[in-house]
């Protein structure tokens, strides 16, 4: 469910990969390219492929660089938030120190609460915090993009939480421990 897109001028079409029903339709009303085979769809896999390229060594240092201001950045902002300050309030700091070290915030989302159950991408809202707030931010600085998500809780944490957070954490570390130029993931 995605918060934010239930106006009524989304029209949702949702269909399994290998149907073809969704395809044929779509196929007889426009001209489709992709990166995998279809009989009717234009091939655009090395087109597509040439969008991916590895970093240089200076965007690496660059992109380490932006990673650890960021980090820097949202952990400030985490480690002042309160409860009853709103979404947006948290938003706003976030975006104001960022865009103070020139770091372009391409996307921010709050969430709290049973917001962060009820969302995967929860836009920031007025609502006040109570207990347990997730941070998300994209942000940029010269063509380069990190991202990384927060979360903070207030109290002593449940263990249904710690759990979920220990699976999140597995799944993490096996990215970055596998993540590596030139290997397949």
């Amino acid at each position: 469910k995605e918060e934010g897109l239930d106006k009524e001028d989304f029209q949702f079409i949702v269909n399994q990969w290998y149907e073809r029903d969704l395809l044929d339709g779509l196929i007889r009303k426009y001209r489709l390219g992709g990166d995998c085979y279809f009989p009717e769809v234009n091939n655009l896999q090395e087109e597509i492929k040439q969008l991916h390229f590895s970093l240089l060594p200076g965007e690496i240092k660059r992109y380490r660089i932006l990673g650890k201001e960021t980090s820097k950045i949202v952990s400030k902002i985490c480690k002042n938030i309160r409860p009853g300050e709103t979404e947006n309030e948290i938003r706003a700091r976030l975006a104001q120190y960022l865009w103070s070290k020139n770091i372009n915030p391409h996307l921010i989302l709050i969430g709290s609460d049973e917001r962060i159950f009820a969302y995967r991408h929860p836009i920031p809202k007025g609502k006040k915090i109570r207990k347990y707030v997730m941070v998300v931010v994209c942000a940029e600085r010269d063509g380069l993009i990190v991202n990384m998500t927060r979360f903070v809780y207030f109290g002593l944490l449940p263990q249904e939480l710690k759990e979920k957070l220990y699976e999140v954490a597995k799944v993490d570390a096996s990215f970055i421990t596998n993540t590596r130029p030139g290997k397949k993931v």
